[in-house]
């Protein structure tokens, strides 16, 4: 079996559950947790009832991506006490938006009242083919640092605020921490003098002050108006620019962190309809996405509660505007960005001069 990141992860778990029935042996509690956790992935997509490690969205009914191990305790059936969704995205090349695929997978944790964490470096070096240009170049590759995404972390604290469950993010270079949680809740659970809420506002304060400096979302729209010229009340909108090539090749795989940015954002100005904003998608598009069985596809363009909008649910002051948008939909914006045609569009929808239709 090729050793996978993945394996990597689940490896360092499982020598760090022997650490922590060392500490729950003091307390004579050692016997009463239990670490579920798989090799194979397959078994980590399974339910948690069936024996996996996937969770339902009890909004949805649909299930947000499987984790990694599982700590529980024995009722009359396992009941999770901390998930968690181990990740060494920053040490592979996951500078930015990419690090969202896995946000779904403890989400579904939070919001049934667990606590979720997701472990994962918080700066990592991440190589790359050599460029000539920027990072620290070998003679066959450029290493760079890539650090955890700031509105991911602060995102997930929104999380925490607004479901019944806590939604972690831990350093896996700070595993005592996750050790510490996994114990002091464990004493919680069966009613021993313990820290868990203490260990939680700590490992969330160091959550605050690491994403207390990151810049606003840039494509976030604070201002949207309806077709009538009517400012849409407290709604902000987020312009997606995948098309539709991006969303339904193997090469391009961007559902998944899709998902995961459309899924995180409403925690992050929680008190907002949010409005995601696809300018590279007609309506013949979205109706062919909702065809589709994918799992992040189905969940997000078939969601009700989703207001996804179309290009063609765009109206424009500026006609010639609207025709250059057109003439991308095919364009790979990776080698040719068209970043100014993007910023006049974010500013005419904030200005109103592009509008909502209803």
């Amino acid at each position: 079996m090729v050793y996978t990141s993945d394996l990597r992860g689940k490896h360092i778990l499982r020598d760090l559950h022997e650490e922590i029935l060392q500490e729950l042996e003091k307390e004579k509690l050692s016997d009463n947790v239990f670490l579920r956790i798989f090799d194979d992935s397959q078994e980590d997509d399974k339910s948690w009832e069936d024996g996996g490690l996937t969770f339902v969205d009890p909004d949805s009914g649909k299930t947000l991506g499987s984790n990694d191990a599982g700590w529980y305790v024995l009722d009359d059936k396992p009941e999770p006490l901390v998930i968690v969704e181990a990740t060494f995205g920053t040490e592979r090349g996951q500078f930015g938006d990419g690090q969202f695929n896995r946000f779904s997978h403890p989400l579904a944790v939070t919001k049934l009242g667990y606590v979720g964490v997701m472990l994962i470096p918080f700066k990592g070096e991440s190589y790359s083919k050599k460029d000539g240009i920027s990072g620290k170049n070998t003679e066959f590759a450029s290493m760079k640092y890539a650090h955890l995404n700031k509105t991911m972390t602060k995102t997930a604290l929104g999380v925490s605020d607004k479901e019944k469950g806590e939604y972690l993010m831990i350093d896996f270079y700070d595993l005592d921490s996750l050790k510490k949680l996994i114990v002091e809740k464990t004493k919680e659970r069966f009613g021993f003098q313990n820290n868990a809420k203490m260990i939680v506002e700590e490992i969330k304060e160091r959550m605050k002050n690491y994403s207390s400096d990151g810049p606003e979302p840039r494509s976030k729209i604070d201002t949207l108006y309806d077709s009538n010229k009517k400012k849409i009340e407290k709604s902000f909108g987020y312009i997606f620019t995948q098309n539709f090539e991006a969303l339904t090749t193997s090469t391009k795989r961007d559902g998944h962190g899709l998902l995961g940015k459309i899924l995180s954002l409403p925690y992050y100005w929680s008190k907002e309809t949010f409005y995601p904003i696809f300018l590279r998608l007609d309506n013949v598009a979205i109706g062919k996405l909702k065809e589709r069985k994918g799992k992040e596809i189905s969940y997000i363009f078939k969601n009700s509660k989703i207001n996804v909008v179309s290009r063609d649910q765009l109206e424009f002051d500026d006609k010639s505007l609207e025709i250059k948008l057109k003439s991308i939909e095919g364009v790979n914006l990776f080698q040719n960005r068209k970043t100014e045609l993007i910023k006049e569009i974010r500013n005419q929808l904030r200005l109103g001069k592009i509008r909502i239709k209803k």
